[in-house]
């Protein structure tokens, strides 16, 4: 089917962006820091889950730095983060901005209520890849020892590309791709060093639209696809995991069955398998 598909100006990031990442770290050298990492009532897992980190609170993993915004109320229930390597595509002239942001906008002695987005973008003008998830998280500390989780994700990510082939004819091109899931984990605390988690996923939905349109001078064509990537079968992925806090550092073990689901795009491959799972990070 053909469709007749409009162009548009590309938003052009400020130049003031540019200088995001070097007050992101200034933030996070200036700030103090809290207490220990270990497993306690106030320090909870915060992946998969509605909690973010103490006001104050730093984490740094392998593809991530966080920090707990504190100084007012509101922002005691907040933390931002990035992933550094991202920016480093700035360094070779290639546009990079990445940016995350959680908000715990309830919370009382059972209950959690939060909400995360992120914002990604790599190139500008014509040629740019954006990816934005936005999550929804509910929590409750069943016991003193145990605590659940749920959460709905929804992530889009689009391609755009532009060539101009004459001086008279130019062609344009788009990619989206959107996935929407279903979350849940359960954490039981062993000790102060050691908690068992289960985590599970199951993916609701996962579409590919791609518009291709040519144009010279007013005339253009194009064609558009729409397509439903979900398997008939049920699409979904499990994970047992032990988890381990020292002093600052924190190492999570695990093996996770099902579909496994590609980084980033959060797409599900078709073929499920056992398969392991390692993270690490620091919390200080």
């Amino acid at each position: 089917m053909l469709k007749l598909v409009h162009r548009s100006r590309a938003i052009h990031i400020t130049h003031a962006l540019k200088f995001a990442p070097t007050l992101f770290l200034i933030a996070l050298l200036v700030a103090p820091t809290s207490a220990h990492a270990e497993h306690s009532a106030s320090e909870r897992i915060t992946d998969d889950s509605p909690y973010t980190l103490r006001p104050g609170e730093h984490r740094i993993g392998l593809t991530s730095i966080d920090y707990g915004l504190h100084g007012h109320p509101l922002l005691d229930m907040m933390d931002i983060g990035t992933n550094p390597w991202l920016w480093a595509a700035n360094l070779g002239g290639l546009r990079s901005i990445n940016l995350r942001l959680k908000y715990e906008f309830y919370q009382d002695d059972i209950l959690s209520l939060s909400i995360r987005s992120a914002y990604y973008q790599i190139g500008s003008g014509k040629t740019r890849l954006r990816y934005i998830p936005i999550e929804l998280y509910a929590g409750i500390k069943a016991t003193r020892n145990l605590t659940v989780a749920a959460g709905y994700r929804r992530t889009q990510l689009s391609v755009k590309g532009g060539l101009e082939l004459t001086e008279e004819y130019e062609a344009t091109g788009n990619v989206g791709f959107t996935v929407a899931q279903v979350r849940a984990m359960a954490e039981y605390r062993l000790s102060r060093r050691t908690a068992l988690i289960m985590r599970g996923e199951l993916q609701q939905y996962q579409r590919l639209r791609i518009e291709a349109a040519g144009e010279r001078d007013d005339d253009s064509a194009g064609v558009f696809v729409d397509k439903n990537l979900l398997p008939e079968e049920v699409a979904f992925n499990v994970s047992a995991v032990v988890a381990w806090s020292w002093d600052s550092f924190n190492l999570e073990l695990g093996l996770q069955y099902g579909n496994p689901t590609i980084p980033g795009a959060n797409a599900i491959v078709p073929q499920r398998t056992l398969l392991p799972s390692a993270s690490m990070y620091w919390r200080f």
